[in-house]
């Protein structure tokens, strides 16, 4: 082989891993524009449980910014009542366990008590070995308190209110209701089918 051959070839070996470099820089702008603007919290902490990472859903999520939370404990955001609840996190997360669609409390810098239902999942390293957790929680607060007033509506009506699965299965009836049926209870006549 020539070394004009040569040094062609390096060329374009050169070129292919710039732009596969540059293809792995656009993936990970990407990926890091969608955490950084999503309405969802996205948090990352260290395996002791000191926040890595904030987004700008947590800042308002919580009311802290990214540079007062990052190197700070996760417990900044846990009431102290609760505290046992990111010991266990923790424990789960060093086996590699992921924990979906929990509902716990957390506390906004005022001070306030928030209902942030969250997924936290393992970050693994290359060789995968778990290196910390990310989560991912979004405030429904405001949600709640309708269903809850919604629900205290429902209740107080005297109508008889139903809430029926696409089956015919009962999956809800008031007071009223189940005083129309006289059931017992809900759990008397959750389950039947309306229909027959």
């Amino acid at each position: 082989m020539r070394l004009v051959d040569l040094w062609v070839w390096a060329g374009v070996q050169q070129l292919w891993v710039i732009g596969t470099l540059k293809q792995a820089a656009k993936a990970q702008a990407w990926v890091a524009a969608i955490v950084h603007d999503s309405d969802d919290s996205i948090i990352s902490k260290s395996l002791s449980g000191v926040i890595e990472s904030w987004n700008a859903g947590a800042e308002r999520t919580f009311g802290y910014t990214a540079a007062e939370a990052i190197g700070k404990p996760i417990s900044l955001i846990i009431p102290s009542d609760r505290i046992e609840e990111e010991t266990e996190i923790l424990e789960r997360m060093n086996r590699g366990e992921r924990i979906e669609h929990y509902a716990p409390v957390r506390a906004r810098t005022d001070g306030g008590r928030i209902s942030v239902p969250l997924t936290v999942s393992p970050i693994r390293d290359a060789e995968g070995q778990v290196i910390g957790a990310s989560k991912i929680a979004r405030d429904v607060t405001q949600r709640r308190l309708v269903e809850e007033r919604l629900r205290a509506v429902v209740e107080a009506t005297p109508e008889c209110v139903k809430i029926v699965r696409a089956d015919g299965s009962l999956e809800y009836m008031n007071h009223a209701g189940l005083c129309m049926v006289e059931a017992d209870s809900e759990q008397a006549v959750l389950g039947t089918c309306v229909y027959g």
